[in-house]
């Protein structure tokens, strides 16, 4: 997107822009300003050549509730906001919840007792790869920030095996792919209930819709791009 920014040393324009967005970070406390809804509906409706970016936010860790007036811009109806788990399927206590939760992704447990490990500036981190070599990798880095860029990351996925997803289509595939975790507790904000009247609890204010299943959400993007390719052949001349 062309900023048309006439602002002297104002960076000239991408050769190609961003994709996806992710931010871990985000406005607290207040509705969501006209001008930050108009963006967020300009990148949705305008990028990536009409098909929309696909913008991400962490929900927040302060256990506390997330609404569109604590987290106006994780909460828009044209984001994807991310909750935290644990690698043992779940809830951290430091979680933001609520209504509006898309999804949640591994991240540290309360106690750091198991650490998500990330990429990190090149020789900066505490851990080396897999096989070894610099430390280009940390294990401080968590929370709901970490969820959200690991979110970003299995859209990229799902973006490289389908490039024609629009962003509505991504978002609803990453929500229906997701995996149920914890689905017996009983909390009354964690438990799972029914959304849409058919019996089934397929909503949680802990985990959304599911924590992400990156397998399963390009294998769904991949079926999305054969059924698209179907309707084209099958499209009268």
């Amino acid at each position: 997107l062309d900023p048309k920014s006439s602002e002297p040393g104002f960076p000239l324009p991408l050769a190609k822009g961003a994709d996806i967005v992710s931010n871990s970070f985000g406005e607290r406390f207040g509705p969501i300003s006209g001008i930050m809804s108009d963006c967020f509906d300009y990148l949705t409706a305008q990028g990536r050549s009409g098909k929309g970016l696909l913008v991400v936010f962490s929900v927040g860790n302060d256990d506390d509730v997330f609404d569109p007036v604590n987290a106006p811009w994780a909460a828009y109806s044209k984001t994807i906001a991310v909750a935290a788990s644990t690698y043992q399927d779940k809830h951290p206590g430091y979680s933001n919840f609520g209504l509006g939760i898309d999804v949640c992704a591994p991240s540290n447990d309360d106690n750091d007792v198991k650490e998500i490990v990330s990429s990190v500036i090149p020789g900066s981190g505490n851990t080396t790869g897999h096989f070894g070599g610099n430390k280009d990798y940390t294990t401080k880095f968590g929370g709901t920030s970490a969820s959200a860029p690991l979110t970003a990351g299995v859209l990229a996925l799902m973006l490289t095996a389908n490039p024609n997803l629009d962003w509505l289509t991504a978002r609803n595939i990453l929500r229906s792919t997701a995996k149920k975790i914890d689905f017996g507790n009983a909390h009354l904000d964690g438990r799972w209930v029914d959304l849409d009247g058919n019996s089934k609890p397929e909503y949680s204010k802990w985990y959304g819709f599911g924590r992400v299943d990156a397998a399963k959400a390009v294998k769904a993007a991949v079926s999305s791009a054969r059924v698209r390719r179907a309707r084209v052949r099958r499209a009268p001349p």
